[in-house]
């Protein structure tokens, strides 16, 4: 295998992962513990219009708030869940969340209900990158093009110089034999 092919076969593997992480698999999951009157924040990074899915269960009640990093710090230095944009409480939540602009958001599991620790199941799948998609096809598309033109200039084969003294076929001057008649098209090697 040529260098070249060998590099189309590097950028097909690249292209391939850039597809893949722009949206065909991209899941979170995590088993989150929470004793009695704690909660934990997991930040994403979001685009603006990005939408992100949850799925949140547990066999306990719990709270999820989701906000973004202003609010998340101010929960962190004051203790204050205000500035939500979104709080519900139960044992089993499918949530839908669209960024409003482009930032880190935090998504808030809280056991305020429990008079234990919980443990809560936590899945999450943001949107589709759009642009890592476009990027990684287009690299997938470039060293399909590379690798083509290396298969078409082998298939090409060696240029057909001279005519074959026995048989009149046409051959290369790098052959030793004539492919159609085994003659001898080089002398006596040995």
């Amino acid at each position: 295998m040529n260098a070249k092919k060998v590099v189309a076969l590097l950028l097909f593997v690249a292209g391939i992962t850039l597809v893949i992480l722009g949206g065909v698999y991209n899941p979170y999951t995590d088993v989150i513990n929470l004793p009695q009157g704690t909660f934990r924040g997991i930040g994403f990074t979001m685009r603006q219009g990005e939408v992100s899915t949850y799925h949140i269960s547990s066999v306990d009640v719990f709270t999820v708030y989701i906000m973004n990093s202003t609010e998340f710090h101010k929960l962190m230095n004051h203790g204050t869940f205000n500035g939500s944009y979104y709080t519900n409480t139960g044992r089993s939540m499918n949530l839908e969340f669209k960024a409003p602009k482009g930032g880190v958001y935090y998504i808030i599991i809280a056991n305020f209900n429990s008079q234990g620790n919980i443990e809560v199941d936590f899945s999450y799948k943001k949107g589709i990158d759009l642009p890592l998609i476009i990027i990684g096809s287009g690299v997938v598309a470039f060293s399909l093009l590379i690798l083509s033109w290396e298969i078409m200039k082998s298939k090409k084969g060696e240029k057909l110089d001279m005519i074959c003294p026995e048989c009149g076929n046409r051959v290369s001057r790098k052959w030793n034999y004539c492919p159609y008649c085994r003659h001898e098209l080089r002398g006596d090697k040995k």
